[in-house]
């Protein structure tokens, strides 16, 4: 804002404010200056239609009463956002989501001012380009970079007890990124990092405790559908996972297994996938459960992202406080198996699957852990904030 302010080009050059896309630029940019101009009495008018709508330039754009204009724009399509704009500086929000090509743009709509840019950011993995070309050991020289490192406490309007709260539903390595600002390695390795035998196992094989519900997480896949039994204590918020199946060629037979071990009154937690038509008989799959008697199912439209899953299900593992609130019965060997083996492909955020024949039944996991935990953990959850 200060920078807007005080452009010293004026009119003729405006100071653009972006950020990765449209929503985010209106909730976390857009609406929050216009308030505080407003608030100030330093702003003459503000046009908050979308500049996509005919791509009116006069669009997204706000003008303050020593005549300095401001732009908004998101950058979901960098080309079209930035075409025509004289630009004196730049302030973008959460950088690394904006991509490489995006900055290449950014940068270029400064070449005739050798106007700023100021970019804010929260490091997202190791695998990023912003930690590639600015922090990484194989970084570009840039001389008039300048970095400024803030942790979530650095904030006087998040508490203590907030920050507190966040690390208990991250994973350690996320609670580093996430409140901490470290830049660390969370695509490189295993997938459940977390993860450890001697804290996620039990030493003995787990029961069914009839004063709890029972859940079914399943993973449908032609020939090998894969599910977990789970059951949660509400007080404690551990999930316990008692069996597992593998490998029923069908989803009625996946049904009529269900049925057979665990009854009709289980609760079935499913692949989104679900809700689709199969080609053989034109039923979905959750309508072909039905049919095996098992009515009590999600109706989750969406899977949560890959790598929500992984998070939720590493802080169900050990926690930033070092909680374990998963615990698997010894007779689930092919969880454990992959719990253990499961490792991201060399610089990418993608999961050696071996050809598809693995990662199923932790798919299953994630889509229990994630549903039963209301998605604490996600990557994209934030620490309260305290209202004054």
């Amino acid at each position: 804002m200060v920078n807007a302010w005080n452009n010293p080009v004026g009119y003729k050059w405006a100071w653009l404010m972006a950020a990765p896309t449209y929503r985010m630029l209106e909730e976390i940019i857009e609406r929050p200056m216009v308030s505080k101009f407003i608030e100030m009495g330093l702003m003459v008018e503000h046009n908050s239609n979308s500049w996509e709508d005919g791509h009116n330039r006069t669009a997204k754009r706000s003008i303050l009463k020593n005549g300095n204009i401001i732009y908004y724009r998101s950058m979901d399509d960098p080309d079209l956002a930035l075409s025509g704009l004289d630009i004196a500086g730049i302030h973008a929000d959460e950088g690394c989501l904006i991509s490489e090509y995006g900055w290449d743009m950014l940068k270029g709509r400064l070449l005739l001012s050798n106007g700023p840019l100021t970019v804010g950011l929260t490091p997202k993995g190791m695998g990023n380009h912003v930690y590639r070309n600015y922090f990484g050991p194989d970084r570009k020289d840039h001389p008039h970079l300048e970095v400024f490192r803030y942790k979530q406490l650095d904030n006087p309007e998040i508490t203590a007890d907030a920050v507190a709260r966040a690390r208990a539903d991250y994973d350690p390595l996320l609670a580093a990124q996430e409140l901490d600002g470290e830049w660390v390695n969370l695509t490189q390795n295993a997938v459940y990092y977390s993860f450890t035998e001697a804290n996620n196992v039990l030493p003995v094989d787990a029961k069914i405790n009839p004063a709890l519900p029972v859940y079914v997480l399943i993973d449908y896949n032609i020939g090998i559908n894969a599910y977990l039994v789970v059951q949660r204590n509400p007080r404690t918020r551990e999930i316990i996972v008692i069996d597992e199946g593998y490998g029923a060629r069908t989803t009625r037979d996946l049904g009529n297994r269900i049925k057979q071990l665990y009854g009709t009154r289980v609760f079935i937690i499913d692949d989104a996938t679900g809700k689709n038509r199969q080609q053989s008989d034109g039923q979905t799959n959750r309508q072909t459960l039905q049919q095996c008697g098992l009515w009590n199912i999600t109706s989750n439209e969406s899977n949560p992202h890959r790598l929500d899953r992984y998070a939720n299900v590493n802080a169900h593992c050990e926690n930033g406080i070092g909680d374990h609130h998963l615990k698997i019965s010894p007779r689930c060997k092919k969880l454990i198996e992959e719990m253990k083996a499961l490792a991201f492909k060399p610089g990418t955020d993608r999961v050696e699957t071996h050809d598809g024949t693995a990662g199923h039944i932790t798919d299953a996991l994630g889509y229990g852990t994630y549903y039963l935990s209301g998605g604490l953990a996600a990557w994209s959850r934030k620490p309260t904030v305290k209202v004054a």
